[in-house]
């Protein structure tokens, strides 16, 4: 759990970037689609390819964080057809 609370203090919230949405530093990479990817079974080597710039422990750590931190907000309203 150390580890994690260490992990999470590196991480970015600002406003500018992504309107706030938690990002890995220098990036407008969100922890959220990260940690979607992976609870969606893509491989992390896949993701190491394609975001060479994040480590082991992000992706240890992302879906952690998106179980821990659950997207809040009003629901989607349904599409209304007319």
């Amino acid at each position: 759990m150390k580890r994690f609370e260490i992990w999470e203090k590196y991480l970015v919230s600002d406003l500018d970037i992504m309107s706030g949405e938690t990002v890995f530093p220098g990036s407008r990479l969100t922890v959220r689609h990260v940690g979607g990817m992976l609870e969606r079974g893509e491989l992390p080597s896949i993701i190491l390819e394609d975001y060479p710039y994040l480590s082991q422990e992000d992706i240890k750590f992302a879906p952690i964080y998106v179980k821990a931190y659950p997207n809040v907000g009003h629901p989607k309203k349904p599409e209304v057809f007319d």
